[in-house]
C-alpha cells in the first residue's frame, strides 16, 4: 500500500507540470519592427488590424515627414507598405479599428477614416471643437467612438457611426493632459492623466469620476492584459503592471526601454511597444516582450506529465495486482 501511494503521489506530481517550456512573461524576445524598416521614425501609436498585421502611426523619413500609417507582417514584422493615402497627417495621435473594419487616425482635432482593406481615405469622421491635440482614441462598449483630448483635459464621445458629438464623457478628478485611454473588464474607462500622474478611472457607463486607480509617473499607452491586470507606458522607460481589480503595483513589467509611447498585445499573445527617442531613428522600434502567461499561473498538464501520468497509473497498477496475489498466495 505504501507503494502504491508513493506512485500515486508521483503522478500528482507528474500532473502539474507545464505544457511547454518557455520564458517568463516580460522576458525579451526581440527587435520586432527593426530600425528604419519602412523610414519609421517617431512612432506614436501601435494596433494589429483584422488582417493580423501590424499598423503604425509615425513618420515615414528620410528628411522627416511625412506622417504615415505604417503597415508590416504580423507576423515576422517586415514592412509591408504605407498604408494610408488620400489625406496627409498631421501629427496624428493614435489609431484604431472600428467596428465597421475601417482604420480611424487622431490628428489635432479631427478623426480621419480610411479604408480598412485599401487605406484609401474616406472622410474626416469627427472635427470638433472639443478636441484639441487628440491622441488615443477608442470605441465603446456601446459602440461609440471615444477621444482623449490632451489639450481640453478631457475625452469627448461621438456617435460611432455618423461621428456626431454626443458629449464630454469624461473630466475631472485631476485629468490633465490625457494620453492613453481603455475600457476594463468590468466596464469602466480608465484614462492616463499625464499632468498629474496618475490612472484615472470613469463609469463606463455615465462617466462619472470613479477614482485614482494606480499612482503613475508620466503614464501613455495604457492596455489590460488576457488576465485582466493593467499595462501602463511610463515615460521614462518602463511598463508597469498593475492589479487590474484593485490598482495595487504589481511590478514592472519591461525595463530597459528608451521613451516608450504605446503598446498593444498581437494575436500570439505577447507584448508590443514603441521605443521612441525624436531625432535617433536609430532606436525607432518595435519591440517584442514574451506575453502574459496565458494560463493566468493555473497549472496544466503537459504531454509530457500525461505521459508520466500514464505510466505512473500503469506501474501503480502493476503494484497493486502483485500485493493482492501475495495475499491470496
Amino acid at each position: 500500500m505504501a507503494l502504491y501511494r508513493a506512485a500515486l503521489g508521483a503522478m500528482v506530481l507528474c500532473g502539474v507540470l507545464t505544457s511547454r517550456m518557455h520564458a517568463d512573461p516580460g522576458d525579451f524576445i526581440d527587435v520586432f519592427v527593426s530600425p528604419g524598416s519602412g523610414g519609421l521614425e517617431w512612432p506614436t501609436a501601435l494596433t494589429f488590424g483584422p488582417d493580423g498585421n501590424l499598423y503604425i502611426v509615425g513618420v515615414q523619413c528620410p528628411f522627416g515627414g511625412p506622417y504615415n500609417v505604417l503597415r508590416y507582417d504580423g507576423v515576422t514584422g517586415e514592412f509591408i507598405d504605407v498604408f494610408t493615402s488620400g489625406s496627409d497627417l498631421v501629427n496624428p495621435g493614435g489609431l484604431t479599428f472600428g467596428p465597421d473594419g475601417n482604420l480611424y487616425v487622431t490628428q489635432l482635432n479631427k478623426v480621419k477614416r480610411y479604408n480598412g482593406v485599401t487605406g484609401v481615405f474616406i472622410d474626416i469622421f469627427v472635427a470638433h471643437d472639443s478636441l484639441d491635440g487628440a491622441t488615443h482614441l477608442t470605441f465603446g462598449p456601446d459602440g461609440n467612438l471615444y477621444v482623449a483630448s490632451y489639450g481640453q483635459d478631457l475625452v469627448a464621445r461621438f456617435h460611432g457611426t455618423t461621428g456626431e458629438f454626443m458629449d464630454v464623457f469624461a473630466s475631472g478628478g485631476g485629468l490633465d493632459g490625457p494620453t492613453g485611454l481603455t475600457f476594463g473588464p468590468d466596464g469602466n474607462l480608465y484614462v492616463s492623466s499625464y499632468g498629474y500622474n496618475r490612472i484615472l478611472r470613469y463609469d463606463g457607463a455615465s462617466g462619472a469620476f470613479i477614482d485614482v486607480f494606480a499612482s503613475e509617473v508620466w503614464p501613455r499607452g495604457l492596455r489590460f492584459g488576457s488576465c485582466g491586470d493593467l499595462y501602463v507606458c511610463h515615460d521614462l522607460g518602463n511598463v508597469f503592471l498593475y492589479n487590474g481589480t484593485t490598482g495595487e503595483f504589481i511590478g514592472t513589467f519591461v525595463s530597459g526601454l528608451w521613451s516608450p509611447w504605446d503598446l498593444t498585445f498581437g494575436p500570439d499573445g505577447n507584448l508590443y511597444v514603441t521605443n521612441d527617442i525624436p531625432g535617433w531613428g536609430a532606436l525607432d522600434v518595435v519591440l517584442r516582450y514574451e506575453g502574459p502567461d496565458p494560463t493566468c499561473g493555473i497549472p496544466t498538464v503537459s504531454a509530457w506529465g500525461v505521459l508520466a501520468m500514464t505510466l505512473m497509473l500503469l506501474a501503480a497498477g502493476s503494484i497493486v495486482i502483485r500485493q493482492r496475489r501475495r495475499l491470496l498466495v
